[in-house]
């Protein structure tokens, strides 16, 4: 299964990238149990953070791109992250996940790179579109690549959106005196491995 963990998958190829070379490359990835995703958010009460079970990806993933002077660029590379493996703490807040983002009739987010452009040192930025409740935006996400032992990096960031770019609207509770605020964060600390 394809999930957002693949989000930032293909930045640590920035380590061995000769960015003066074009050529298609393919990479194979496993993704650590240890590795971390979590979406969170407040309400007018209290804050909220819903965790991705990373255990569910047993498989590793084939990423193609292709290298300019400037970029790591994808061909066709469309990750998908399944609604069902969030878990927020209680079912409550899960059913109320599963009806914020309309896993319904969207059981899964999608997301679709597009290139990663090299910063100074350890630093790069994803270009990609994300799309949530059949709606898509595109966004711009710097990114941390720290190289571990053994082929593994730690690559780790944070995507700030608003809900209602993509015309959701989060269920009101208590007759409408509990209210989720526009702004969540998706934040992602990831170890990969080549393999």
């Amino acid at each position: 299964m394809k999930s957002l963990f693949l989000f930032p998958v293909i930045y640590f190829g920035l380590a061995f990238t000769n960015f003066n070379a074009v050529a298609e490359k393919e990479v194979l990835i496993r993704i650590h149990k240890e590795s971390e995703l979590t979406i969170s958010g407040s309400t007018n009460i209290n804050k909220f953070k819903c965790g991705y079970k990373v255990d569910k990806i047993e498989q590793p993933i084939i990423v193609t791109y292709e290298r300019t002077e400037k970029a790591l660029v994808f061909h066709q590379t469309v990750l998908e992250l399944d609604n069902n493996c969030f878990d927020c703490g209680s079912r409550p807040i899960n059913r109320d996940f599963k009806v914020l983002v309309k896993s319904e009739k969207y059981p899964s987010i999608l997301l679709e790179l597009d290139r990663v452009l090299q910063k100074e040192g350890i630093s790069a930025d994803v270009l990609a579109e994300i799309q949530i409740a059949g709606i898509t935006k595109p966004y711009k996400v710097p990114v941390t690549i720290i190289a571990l032992e053994d082929n593994t990096f730690n690559v780790s960031g944070t995507l700030k959106l608003n809900i209602s770019d993509f015309k959701l609207k989060p269920p009101k509770k208590v007759f409408g005196l509990i209210e989720v605020d526009d702004t969540i964060e998706i934040g992602f600390k990831l170890l990969l491995k080549s393999v």
